[in-house]
């Protein structure tokens, strides 16, 4: 339960607790050893229901204090016997409200273990079972009781939520672009909740990732704003740490921060890729809208990572949340990576703490990626080697910190023209800015990626396909 206030997953959770304390006294009454069983507990919704319940179980244990090894094994085990209980519930023929809240759980654990591609093609089946249901469309709930109506927006909205979160993670075009209404995301209150607040910014990732025009200063500053406006209306205790009244308003104040930063960070991207400049270019002149947008992006590159660093501190829910993870690896590479960032102190320093932070015993990443056990091991494989290249393929000395190009397998081979994202497991007809992945080129500067031994270039490759690179592995 410790997470659902970050990640909300459930329609309602009171009810969902309220209804397993129903299953329990069932099981304790000795209701499932009676032949037949009882017709409350041998229909299809109750099955489904069942199958929800393993699957809740299935996520807690992995935000568990379990060992490694032990945790993943619980953890998987569960999660396949929600499968089987979804097979037995008919789930595909016959989808409930539970059948689809224990796939989007189920997703949601796909994710955080690592499985990032198998939780985004999952969540294509909730969301179809989804709209299965009417609950996309606003239209077919006039005629229904407030409740249901409640259910199906609740549900949806949640589904839209892991969808943008993924979306933007991996620049993809989300799936449930089909009504994401301002009301359906609580973004209408006066005075914005955590919950509320990330609603509400799904509708400006949405907007970015749907948007192919070509990019311009002034609309990235426009969203900016937006989304600091959004900020300025959200609960004091979001905005402020001294007004935290609870541990758990100053986790979310945390969670808030951080999904913030890496949203604000994602919108300064076009910008970002043109940033670093070859030592034989002259000087970039820079408009004050470009000078603007990269500021707010070295600023909130430089918050993502502080933020997750506190949050860890105090939480295991960071270091077992595959976007958090993501936020925080992109992050720190990206200002190791960058000119402008990787000479400066702080950026040295925050890099050794990250590094810290994933060289406890159960990452087991230490030397080689391929060490790690493959049975408790949540870390996805580009996250691994984002890791490993964060470790080996920087040096420091008195200036700064300087890229190791040679320390990167593969890295003389690389396509860096051909590479177009930001984040991982992009494919360029998706990605909403693949028209400027060619900017940064310049058929002047000698370049040779066949070299078989390629020193520094004489150009630095753009910032976001490096990472591009570094992620795909």
């Amino acid at each position: 339960m410790r997470v659902f206030p970050f990640n909300p997953l459930l329609v309602d959770m009171d009810k969902f607790e309220l209804d397993m304390h129903g299953y329990l006294r069932a099981y304790t009454a000795g209701e499932f050893k009676s032949t037949p069983i009882s017709n409350d507990w041998g229909k299809e919704r109750a099955i489904g229901f069942i199958s929800l319940i393993l699957a809740v179980l299935s996520s807690a244990a992995h935000y568990s204090d379990l060992t490694g090894s032990e945790r993943s094994r619980t953890c998987y085990d569960l999660a396949r016997r929600s499968f089987q209980a979804l097979r037995l519930a008919n789930f595909f023929f016959r989808p409930t409200l539970e059948v689809v809240q224990t796939i989007l759980v189920l997703g949601n654990m796909l994710q955080n273990t690592g499985q990032s591609d198998a939780a985004w093609a999952w969540l294509g089946t909730t969301a179809r079972l989804a709209q299965t249901l009417h609950y996309h469309a606003q239209g077919s709930r006039t005629n229904l009781p407030e409740i249901v109506k409640i259910q199906a927006r609740t549900c949806w909205s949640n589904i839209i939520w892991q969808d943008s979160l993924l979306s933007m993670c991996h620049a993809r075009r989300p799936l449930t672009m089909i009504n994401a209404p301002g009301q359906d995301l609580g973004c209408h209150d006066l005075e914005l909740t955590y919950h509320g607040f990330m609603r509400a910014i799904c509708r400006i990732s949405t907007t970015v990732l749907n948007n192919d025009s070509c990019y311009v200063a002034s609309v990235t500053i426009d969203m900016l704003e937006q989304l600091d406006s959004l900020h300025r209306k959200t609960k004091p205790y979001l905005q402020d740490p001294d007004r935290c009244k609870s541990s758990l308003e100053h986790l979310q104040h945390l969670a808030l921060k951080m999904h913030k930063s890496f949203l604000v960070t994602f919108l300064c991207r076009p910008e970002i890729r043109n940033a670093n400049r070859s030592s034989n270019q002259s000087p970039e002149v820079l408009s004050e809208q470009q000078l603007r947008i990269r500021g707010r992006a070295e600023e909130n590159l430089f918050e993502a990572i502080k933020t997750f660093l506190e949050f860890r501190a105090v939480s295991a829910v960071p270091l077992r949340s595959w976007s958090m993870v993501h936020a925080a690896l992109s992050s720190v590479l990206l200002l190791c990576i960058w000119e402008e960032t990787r000479v400066k102190p702080e950026c040295r320093c925050l890099r050794e703490k990250v590094i810290e932070a994933f060289s406890s015993p159960e990452f087991n990443v230490a030397g080689d990626p391929t060490s790690a056990d493959e049975n408790s091991q949540w870390l996805s494989p580009r996250h691994i080697n984002a890791l490993v290249t964060l470790k080996d393929a920087f040096t420091t000395d008195e200036s700064g910190l300087q890229v190791d190009y040679n320390a990167m397998p593969g890295w003389n081979n690389a396509d860096l023209m051909g590479q177009s994202g930001f984040i991982p497991g992009i494919i360029d007809a998706w990605d909403p800015f693949a028209e400027y992945a060619l900017s940064d080129f310049n058929p002047s500067v000698p370049c040779d990626p066949g070299a078989t031994n390629m020193e520094l270039p004489a150009m630095d490759p753009s910032p976001t396909n490096y990472l591009d690179f570094i992620m795909r592995g």
